[in-house]
């Protein structure tokens, strides 16, 4: 049983201490896209769900 564990263990520490260094290179600009909607007097993003099977559902008000 330590055998599997190790083997199966040593992958995913490596592939984990590797993942990290792409990561640098890239910058979050904005969790949710931007509609150009603006954001006042009721207007642009109305409601947001997360269905079961990982969907964003935003609902969008624009009058």
């Amino acid at each position: 049983m330590t055998k599997m564990l190790k083997i199966f263990l040593l992958p995913l520490i490596t592939v984990s201490l590797f993942a990290e260094w792409p990561g640098d290179s890239w910058q979050l600009s904005s969790v949710f896209k931007d509609y150009g909607l603006p954001r006042d007097d009721g207007h642009g993003i109305h409601g947001v769900v997360v269905a079961p099977d990982g969907n964003i559902w935003v609902a969008m008000n624009g009058a």
